[in-house]
This record gives structure tokens, sequence and C-alpha cells, in this order.
């Protein structure tokens, strides 16, 4: 019987080391195992990646005392050089997920983050923009910086209500390389409104002014993606995923009075217990067992 994933994959034009995630994406609305998935863009031999579902954490330091907001559970830490705590202002971390525009809420002191369908892919020559995407969250915050020991970070970004007159400028910006962004790629549901989402990868540390809608991920740098004719292609998108595996991820807000929290992360990876709810998926920052559903992807624990 002819398999209508398994054509759909071969019609798709990617890099042939990738096309296992295509596959994975076909096939996952007709199996209970969710993995890794990439998607090719409309424009470009870029693989679309998300943050799919996460949790997060978010906490209020008051008075030398440590609180968390109502509705969470997590644990944090304020520390470092030049640290101070801020009665006035907190700060957290939330996983985003590029493709609703939402963020999700904390569970424990962990986090959990999955590759599906927006917000990153491998780019050939530039690296993998994964999908696991953050942000930082708070009340008074001036600047924010991050820094991590292995991979790097990336800057998303994701313009809407644009014409296709405005896409049209976006790729002649591209060709001619005057575009302020490592890759874009644009969509529309109806051709008439379109939006753009861009990626630039900005190495292992950055510092910059905080915004509220300030989107970041985690990447892999080309130097770091090997692939191969015979590889296997599964074990070859865990690997690049693998990067991140006992890395160590350290945030430090600082606020309007001059105050800093600063937060440290150690990020692992491995098969994330996947649950369903109708049609969404949740991700848990948990390794899953034999018969349940997963995804390999990164989740991270925050230190105590």
């Amino acid at each position: 019987m002819k398999n209508p994933c398994k054509d759909m994959m071969e019609k798709i034009k990617a890099p042939d080391s990738l096309k296992d995630k295509v596959w994975n994406a076909a096939c996952a609305a007709q199996s209970p195992v969710a993995e890794n998935t990439r998607h090719p863009s409309r424009h470009h031999n870029v693989f679309r990646v998300a943050v799919c579902a996460a949790f997060a954490f978010a906490l209020v330091l008051s008075g030398g005392l440590l609180f968390f907001k109502p509705g969470t559970d997590g644990t944090g830490n304020a520390k470092g050089a030049g640290s101070s705590l801020s009665s006035a202002y907190h700060f957290g971390l939330v996983a985003y997920a590029a493709d609703l525009n939402e963020t999700y809420a904390p569970k424990d002191n962990k986090i959990a983050f999955s590759v599906a369908t927006s917000g990153g892919g491998e780019i050939p020559g530039k690296g993998d923009y994964t999908g696991c995407l953050f942000r930082v969250t708070g009340d008074g915050i001036k600047t924010v910086s991050a820094s991590i020991d292995r991979g790097g970070f990336y800057r998303y970004k994701k313009f809407t209500n644009l014409t296709q007159d405005d896409v049209k400028a976006l790729y002649a910006a591209e060709a001619n390389s005057t575009l302020k962004a490592d890759a874009q790629f644009a969509s529309s549901d109806d051709k008439n409104i379109w939006c753009s989402e861009q990626v630039t990868a900005i190495g292992s540390r950055f510092s910059e002014d905080w915004t509220a809608d300030g989107s970041y991920g985690f990447w892999v740098p080309s130097e770091l993606i090997q692939h191969s004719e015979d590889e296997d292609l599964q074990a070859a998108a865990h690997k690049e995923i693998d990067t991140f595996n006992g890395a160590t991820l350290t945030i430090t807000a600082t606020f309007d009075d001059g105050s800093q929290q600063t937060k440290t992360l150690h990020l692992k990876t491995g098969k994330l217990k996947v649950v369903y709810n109708g049609n969404t998926q949740t991700v848990l920052p948990e390794l899953a067992s034999a018969d349940d559903p997963y995804t390999y992807s990164v989740y991270a624990e925050l230190d105590k």
C-alpha cells in the first residue's frame, strides 16, 4: 500500500541528511510517538522548528526572602558578582512557543523545550537555530545579559501584518546581503497578509536592553555540525541537540534602580515525555519511559 507520509516526504526538496525530520513530522499525526521535526520553509531550504510546549519559572525576591509568584512552585537564585536583592523588582525565565505566540507556566524547578514547526531551522553554512526559545520576564528590567558554555544563542524576531511588497523587499535585501539577520522566511495563510520570521546568531554571550518580546534560542554553530551520506539520520539529529547536554546557562537582569539578579540553569538533553490534550501536546521536563510518547530535546534544572 502506498504510504502518503513517505510520498509527501519524497516531494520535499531538502538536504538529504535532514529528511528524517520531515518524515517524523508527517507521521506524527498518525503515531502516538512524537519526535524532533523539521519542515522546509516556503521559500528556503531552511527547516523550521519551534518551542512546542515548555515549562518555566518566575520568582519574586522581597526583603531578602525568596517567594514565588502565586501559582508557581519553581526555585531560583540571586547570586554572583555585584548581585543585590530588590524588593521592587523580580525577573524570571519562560519558554516561548513561536508558532502559538505563547509562553508557558512553571513546573517545579525545571524547564522543558521542544522542537516543532516554527522559530528557527538548520541553515547550511550558518548553523542550527534549534527553535528552543525563551524570554526573560519581570518588572523594572533595564538590561539582560546571558552566557552559555556550549553552543550559543540566536535572536528570534517575528514581523507581522506585512504586504506582499514588504516580503519581496525582504527577499531582495536577503539576496544582496543587506538584511539585518542571518536568514528570514515568510509565510501567509491567505497570500494577502504576510509574516516574516528572522533569526540572527549572537554568539555564546550577549548583553542588551530588555524588551518584553525579546526572544532568544539555542544555536549550534556550523563548525559543530557534520553530516555524512551514510549517517543514521535520527542519531545525527539527536547529536545536534546534544550540543547542549551539560551546558551551563547564566542569565543576569539589571533593574532600573541598578540592582541585579542572576540565575543559573544546567541544561540536559534526552527523550522527554509528551502528553496530549486533543491536538495539543505538552512536553514534560522528565525522561520518557519505554512506552511513553517522547521528543528528543533540551530541558534545564535551576540552581536551588
